[in-house]
């Protein structure tokens, strides 16, 4: 049924039914439409910065307006939702990367609900990680969502004792095995 249904809501209606319970079950502690500082003076704003947990969230609100820049200092994630039917190409790419780069935080995700994208600050805007939802849970496949589940839970952004979260380590396992093989 919500096959029918997520597609014609907008994007306000798609975050409230869908999107934010998803992360709920993700475990993300996030904020919503906290704004960015980026060139000359402008705004930029978010749906969500997530942090680590919900005290580190709290200590983030409470500077949240006199210390903008500290509140996103302890960010590990920066996350922004689109319609169901936008092609997360081109605008919501540059726009979730450019989120990145002035929020400072490494990690961000970019979903229409159906498709969800990771992010790396470091990265091209071509270059992501990307899980179809729809596709991929439709057949009811437990190891699907395990999947999911491993790459966007809140526990794969946040940093364990040398600094470095599952996603860092991700990355420069791919990047290694990229190398290999351009060799």
């Amino acid at each position: 049924e919500k096959e029918k249904t997520l597609p014609k809501m907008n994007e306000s209606q798609l975050e409230d039914e869908f999107i934010r319970k998803i992360l709920a079950i993700l475990g993300h502690s996030y904020t919503v439409q906290a704004p960015i500082l980026s060139g000359f003076g402008r705004f930029k704003i978010p749906d969500y910065v997530f942090f680590t947990n919900d005290g580190a969230k709290g200590v983030a609100d409470a500077i949240r307006e006199s210390e903008p820049e500290q509140f996103y200092r302890s960010a590990v994630g920066i996350g922004e939702a689109k319609e169901w039917k936008v092609d997360l190409d081109n605008k919501p790419s540059v726009q979730i990367m450019t989120y990145l780069k002035f929020g400072n935080a490494r990690w961000g995700i970019l979903t229409n609900g159906r498709k969800w994208r990771l992010y790396c600050r470091e990265s091209r805007v071509d270059c992501y990680y990307e899980f179809d939802l729809l596709n991929n849970l439709s057949d009811g496949a437990e190891g699907s969502f395990n999947y999911f589940f491993m790459f966007f839970a809140r526990e794969a952004f946040v940093p364990g004792p040398g600094g470095r979260c599952f996603l860092d380590d991700v990355l420069d396992g791919s990047l290694r095995f990229a190398k290999q093989l351009e060799d």
